[in-house]
């Protein structure tokens, strides 16, 4: 098998993100959303609140497994963005989500410069591999469904994503 640039099994993921001074690595794409969104979208703040939930979580809890095929998600106040990760493995545990959401944000801050695009990304662990798979993706405020693809009158769910048909 000819794997793409980022080194993922998966074909669809081409970006990788390492986060700084952990074992955890993100594979992750990009939707597409067209037309574009519905109205006012945060991304980077959506991520950065996601983020800082897991944190605090972190601060009062002791770390541990997200429950097997267990999911963990968001919809961070202020946005039209909801962000869920699904345990695909069992060893997806608050730690490295965490490092996973904080990977994602610094990738926000530094190289993403549309903030338009939903995400669809991989959760690996050094010492696991792929532990999870989630998405950052659009709400609907009209009927609360959530898209991470749009586009040539087609439309794909959020829910693909934590059911395992996420395709190209």
């Amino acid at each position: 098998m000819t794997l793409p640039a980022s080194g993922s099994d998966q074909p669809w993921e081409g970006n990788l993100w390492c986060t700084p001074g952990t074992k955890t690595y993100v594979f992750f794409n990009m939707g597409e959303m067209i037309p574009p969104p519905y109205q006012w979208r945060d991304y980077k703040g959506a991520l950065h609140q996601a983020r800082d939930q897991v944190k605090d979580h972190l601060m009062n809890n002791q770390d541990g497994s997200i429950p097997d095929k267990g999911y963990w998600s968001t919809q961070p106040a202020g946005t039209n963005i909801k962000i869920s990760v699904i345990n695909a493995k069992g060893q997806l545990t608050y730690g490295i989500l965490g490092s996973a959401l904080t990977g994602l944000s610094q990738f926000i801050d530094v190289g993403y410069n549309h903030d338009r695009n939903p995400i669809v990304f991989q959760v690996n662990d050094g010492a696991w591999g792929e532990v999870g798979i989630g998405y950052v993706g659009m709400v609907d405020p009209t009927d609360a469904s959530c898209t991470y693809s749009q586009g040539g009158g087609k439309r794909w769910d959020c829910a693909d994503v934590i059911a395992g048909k996420v395709i190209e």
